[in-house]
């Protein structure tokens, strides 16, 4: 018995160029695979990148609440010390046109002291700049205050600025 062998010899194999679809395909969702990881990693990097510089000035804003010349007290002139008189009657639009913010922002002091009558702007009766709306980003900076009511009279407070959307 005799063998015969194919005359023709060629790298094609049986099926030819189908043979190299599946290792094409493999390569191509690898690839793709990559590159969504890639632009995932970019994404959460810019977005930590963005919290980071609102949060930044975030607090430089809240600094500069606390030794606004339009809330702090007369008396003591000392950051974080609030005249009840002001907070009662200061505005956002001052608040802007003093401090010239680069995002809008809500400004909360709650009376957290034990005294019956309270002096405190916070929920409908915060200061906030412009129409508050779902942002992205918001950042809030909590810190403490004192409000001044007379010279033997001081509540304990708690001042609360939101950052949030460019102005």
């Amino acid at each position: 018995m005799r063998r015969t062998y194919c005359k023709r010899r060629t790298r094609l194999g049986i099926a030819g160029f189908f043979e190299d679809i599946p290792a094409l395909m493999v390569v191509t969702i690898a690839l793709a695979i990559f590159l969504i990881i890639v632009l995932s990693v970019y994404s959460n990097y810019y977005t930590s990148q963005v919290y980071v510089k609102m949060r930044e000035d975030g607090e430089s804003f809240s600094k500069a609440v606390r030794s606004y010349d339009g809330l702090k007290s007369e008396y003591w002139n000392t950051a974080g010390f609030f005249d009840a008189k002001k907070i009662m009657s200061v505005k956002a639009e001052n608040i802007s046109r003093d401090l010239h913010p680069a995002y809008r922002f809500s400004i909360e002091i709650e009376d957290v002291s034990s005294y019956p009558t309270k002096y405190e702007r916070k929920g409908d009766n915060a200061i906030i700049s412009g129409k508050e709306y779902k942002a992205v980003t918001k950042v809030s900076v909590t810190s403490g205050a004192n409000i001044l009511v007379s010279d033997i009279e001081i509540h304990c407070a708690r001042l609360t600025v939101s950052i949030w959307g460019k102005e």
